[in-house]
């Protein structure tokens, strides 16, 4: 079974991937959006929405937002939030390699790391694909991502955080030829650790312009965090906008 499609991974985890701190940081990243696409409103497909903190804030701002994702221990933290908030947003479950609604949406959003999940490139060219086919003519899509470029200034490393009374280590190393990273995670609760282990594919902006022109994106512009700085050595993200 492919990790992330582990429920017990993401059960265990969120309080670490999903911090109030990473929440609260929805409404800010949601105007840089709104911003570079140039859409207030409209259909948006929220692609891999984990705790559904984007597409919250989306619905919020009266657009009709639809939120894929393939957990279900997420998407039930979505729906409550939702429902918290008096939002109608239509959740979906399923896998983002197959999700495809020919010309449906105006805007399409994968956001936080969320793309390079899978060992081949041809899948990442599938869930693109798709993406393109689903939007609408002159839809755009922007993916948040971790850039190659940053993650090799920042270079390999461990970190350690502490969230909930639990203990989390994380080791990153790059794989050679930098196709992908290795994460090690070493999860501690008490005096019971558990260890999960899992890779993410590395993209430069030159491979993403690559993959997003050949399934038939056009004017691919880059950026490199969500105050609209420019993708170069002050960057950190890797966020591609790119036009139908």
């Amino acid at each position: 079974m492919d990790w992330f499609a582990v429920e017990s991974f993401w059960d265990d985890l969120k309080p670490f991937i999903f911090p109030p701190r990473v929440r609260a940081l929805a409404s800010a990243e949601i105007d840089f959006v709104l911003s570079v696409s140039g859409i207030m409103q409209g259909r948006i497909l929220d692609l891999c929405c984990g705790v559904g903190r984007h597409s919250i804030e989306l619905s919020q701002r009266g657009l009709s937002v639809t939120a894929v994702d393939l957990n279900e221990t997420l998407l039930q933290d979505a729906k409550r939030s939702a429902l918290d908030c008096g939002l109608t947003i239509t959740w979906i479950k399923e896998d983002m390699r197959s999700f495809c609604r020919s010309g449906e949406f105006d805007l399409c959003i994968n956001m936080f790391n969320s793309f390079g999940y899978f060992v081949s490139e041809e899948d990442d060219m599938r869930v693109l694909r798709n993406i393109y086919s689903s939007l609408s003519s002159n839809g755009i899509f922007v993916l948040d991502t971790q850039g190659k470029e940053v993650l090799a200034r920042q270079g390999e490393g461990t970190r350690v955080e502490r969230e909930n009374g639990k203990l989390l280590c994380r080791q990153t190393t790059v794989d050679p030829g930098w196709r992908s990273l290795t994460e090690r995670w070493f999860l501690w609760t008490g005096e019971k650790g558990t260890e999960y282990t899992f890779h993410h594919s590395a993209y430069s902006a030159t491979d993403l312009q690559r993959l997003l022109t050949l399934v038939g994106f056009t004017n691919v512009l880059f950026y490199g965090d969500f105050d609209s700085r420019p993708y170069d050595a002050t960057a950190n993200r890797l966020i591609a906008v790119a036009h139908k």
